[in-house]
Order: C-alpha cells, then structure tokens, then sequence
C-alpha cells in the first residue's frame, strides 16, 4: 500500500519562497494531483498565508458575487485552483495596482493560465509562472537534482570530466523501467500495489474527463475525446500528425487538434518543437509529443508492467518521453 501522508521534498521550493519576496503574484500551475496544494501549504511556504480553495462552493461564490471581498482583512493570500473562476484574476490585478506588495497572491491552477481562452488577463508584468510537474526521479529517491551534470558541463577536457565523476552512484531503490512506468503522479507512483495503481489511474481518467475537461471547454464527444487520448498514449514520443490521429479516433482534424490543444493546457502533454538550426524550419516541422507523465500514458496504452513497457521497439520512445520531461523540469 501507499503511505499518503508521505511528503517528497519538491526541488521548486526553495525557488519558490525567493520569488513570493519578489514578485506581488506568484502562479504555480500543473496537471492535477502534481502536489499544488501541498506545495503551497506546506512550511516555510504556507506560513503566515490565509488558504482559499476555489473547489469551495463559498468561496466560489464570494468570488463570483463580490471578489475584492476575499482580500479584506488579508495580508498574504493563497488562492486554489485559480482557473475554476478566471474572472477573478482582474480583481487580483486591480489589488495589486493599488499597492506593489511582494508575495501578496499565491495562486494555484490546474490548467495554463496563458493558453486558456476565457482568461481576461494574465497579470503580465505582475505575475511570475511556476509550472509543478509531477515527481522527478530525483525527488522519488530525494537526492539532489541535476548537480552531477552541472558539474560535468563546467569542465573543460576529459580528464578534468573523468576526475570530477564522482567515485560511487547510490543504488536506486527501482530499476528505470520500473521508474518509467511508474510515473511521477505522488500517489500512485509510492505505491508497491500495481492494483492500487491501476485504479488510481482509472479514477483520474474518469475525474479528467467529466469534471477538469469540461471546466476548460464545451466537450460533447467525451467517448471519442477518451480515445484520442489512448492513441495520443500508444503514439508517446513520436512525431505529431494529427491527420492519423484524427481519422483513427473518428474525429475531423480540426476536432481533434482542438482536443489536443485542450491535453496542453491541462497539462497532460507537452509540444516539444523540431530541432533545427533554421528556426522558419523549426516552426513548420512536425513537434514530438510527450505525455507529462509516463506512468499515466502506460496505463491508457494498456501497458500492464514495466516489463511489457520493455519489450520491442516502443521502449525507446518510452525512455525518450521519460528523460525529456526530466530536462524540461
């Protein structure tokens, strides 16, 4: 079983408490159960800050009938789940105008705030954008992040590279395709139980699609939308085309690129554009897509272990899909 009480800690944080003494509005958004809330919450972040989730029927309502409300008698304000009530984001703009006070507005969001049409403004010049993905490797095992290749960049000959490996690596506590199937999501991926995972995954499928996708647009195909995911999934770390992924799930083009703009802003998936020193090429050419968390995309792919995950020729894909949303962390 899971110990849900479990907290990893996350290699944002201590970037993020810099910032909140820096900036009026702070805005750490990501997919669903990344570990938002807690993040926020927790000590040294969540100290001396008023908590409001907007998945409270009051406070929606405050929000939605008198927002300048919330603030009264507030110093420091932590905001959920900001994108349940968009709106609300002008009334934080007019507060911050009136007075510049660093770390004022901790918000929250479980969709990109700049992608999302209903948004009347992204606080730009008053706001920095933090994006939570789900737990690296590094914070599953909680060691330090990125270090040893920082170190290996910064010498100059292979012999100052080969000096400066360091003499042991700690064993990890999974093998990579264990890690890879796994995921990052915190609750399944601590989990020893396959089955607990499984259902876990099926109950954030569901969840995703008749609550999160219908906040962000008007979906009426959710039957289709649910396949285009799966085959979004089975085509993890290759090139985009929408065209084959349009005419396997039963949708028009312009359907499914829509359906697959609203996977970006949830952040389920991420564009990684084509390399090329031509950057006219770099627009026009094919993106790869990467699902954000491998362990999800397994499970829609209906691959059962990490075993399976393994065997012919996708495991490259996998591992490809796997190292690159660590680099992008």
């Amino acid at each position: 079983m899971v110990d849900l009480h479990t907290i990893k800690p996350r290699l944002q944080s201590p970037i993020l408490a810099q910032v909140l003494t820096q900036y009026p509005v702070v805005v750490v958004h990501g997919a669903r159960q990344t570990g938002k809330t807690t993040l926020v919450q927790e000590s040294p972040i969540g100290q001396g800050r008023t908590f409001l989730s907007l998945d409270d029927f009051d406070v929606r309502d405050v929000a939605q009938s008198d927002p300048a409300a919330l603030f009264i008698g507030r110093d420091c304000i932590t905001l959920d789940e900001i994108q349940q009530q968009p709106d609300l984001l002008l009334a934080i703009k007019a507060d911050v105008d009136r007075q510049r006070q660093p770390g004022r507005f901790l918000l929250t969001g479980s969709a990109n705030l700049l992608l999302m049409e209903r948004v009347a403004d992204t606080l730009a010049g008053r706001a920095v954008y933090f994006s939570l993905p789900p737990l690296t490797w590094a914070e599953i095992e909680e060691r330090g992040y990125g270090r040893t290749l920082d170190m290996l960049i910064e010498q100059e000959t292979i012999d100052q590279v080969v000096r400066a490996l360091p003499a042991s690596v700690p064993e990890p506590n999974r093998t990579l395709q264990e890690a890879v199937r796994a995921g990052g999501y915190p609750v399944p991926t601590l989990a020893a139980d396959a089955r607990f995972r499984a259902r876990w995954f099926d109950g954030y499928v569901q969840t995703y699609l008749e609550r999160d996708l219908r906040q962000l647009s008007a979906i009426d195909q959710l039957m289709e939308f649910r396949r285009l995911m799966q085959l979004c999934a089975v085509h993890n770390g290759r090139l985009l085309n929408i065209a084959s992924l349009a005419a396997d799930a039963g949708l028009a083009a312009a359907t499914a690129r829509r359906y697959i703009n609203l996977l970006e802003i949830s952040f389920q998936v991420t564009r990684v554009p084509a390399y090329a020193v031509n950057r006219g090429k770099r627009l026009v050419k094919a993106p790869k897509l990467l699902w954000t968390d491998t362990g999800l995309a397994a499970h829609l792919a209906g691959i059962a272990d990490s075993d399976s995950l393994v065997r012919g020729r996708e495991w490259g894909f996998w591992l490809e899909t796997w190292v690159g949303n660590h680099l992008l962390v």
